[in-house]
């Protein structure tokens, strides 16, 4: 696993598309305990930053608050979510913010090239649901579906795409460095749009990118998105959140903590908040 972390750091630095075999059990294991935490702060750090609209401070946070108002159903896609990262998230920022005031549903949508996350993201459900779903009121409905970039099943995306209330980018963008598969991305974003309409974006990636920036904003504005908000989150959680006592005995072995388990000054990530005008 350390060095399934390593091989990792090493192609996401290089210049051309990384190439990680994240369908080796033992480099999604090294991702799940370095990266998978880290991530899932950063999206319930995202959910809850406020911006201006029309004079009145907002977040997608309190927009998905004020849509359980009305249904008890949260219909999301994460695209490229891996081992179900945003599934962590959520559930933080639901259980810290809702629950269990009234029950809730999340029906996620994954859509990822590697199919073999599948089983990791039922795993993390499983886990969430055992840890605090039933005393929640927190309950999910999941589906998996894979995503060919030269050959998209066009059909199925859109029936699944559609009247979703969220989409998620998490880590996705900085990947793309291949330009026909950005293209792929590309055609996909807007598809989004024109089957979920009202849906909010929100996409999370790394900060000071250059490429990975102007990648973002050419997405954006080619889907006929508007962004709302962008804003960069700090490069690590609070001494509290990490449960280092517990974690010994594999970073001895690894002989690495997690991502983000230290303190530090400069930005960890960047994040864009867009909906269709």
């Amino acid at each position: 696993m350390g060095n399934s972390i390593d091989v990792m750091l090493a192609e996401w630095q290089r210049e051309g598309a990384p190439s990680i075999p994240y369908h080796d059990p033992v480099f999604q294991l090294a991702y799940v305990y370095s990266h998978v935490a880290m991530n899932a702060h950063l999206l319930d750090e995202a959910l809850r930053c406020e911006f201006p609209i029309k004079g009145r401070p907002v977040s997608v946070g309190s927009a998905l608050l004020n849509l359980l108002k009305k249904t008890d159903r949260l219909r999301i896609c994460t695209f490229g979510s891996g081992p179900g990262t945003e599934l962590l998230g959520l559930s933080r920022f639901l259980g810290s913010k809702w629950l269990p005031h009234i029950p809730v549903e999340l029906d996620v949508l994954h859509m990822d090239r590697v199919d073999q996350w599948a089983p990791s993201s039922k795993a993390l459900q499983d886990s969430i649901e055992s840890q605090f779903g039933r005393k929640r009121k927190l309950a999910f409905s999941t589906s998996f579906l894979p995503w060919n970039a030269s050959k998209p099943d066009v059909a199925s995306q859109t029936r699944a795409l559609e009247e979703r209330h969220l989409f998620l980018f998490s880590y996705v963008v900085s990947e793309l460095l291949d330009q026909a598969e950005l293209d792929a991305v590309s055609g996909l974003l807007s598809q989004m749009v024109r089957a979920s309409p009202h849906a909010v974006f929100l996409i999370i990636d790394r900060f000071g990118d250059d490429r990975t920036q102007a990648n973002i904003s050419s997405l954006v504005a080619g889907a006929g998105l508007q962004p709302l908000a962008e804003d960069t989150l700090p490069n690590y959680v609070g001494f509290d959140e990490h449960a280092k006592t517990s974690l010994r005995q594999y970073v001895n072995v690894i002989g690495r903590m997690p991502r983000g388990s230290r303190f530090g000054g400069k930005k960890e990530a960047q994040f864009v908040i867009a909906q269709r005008p």
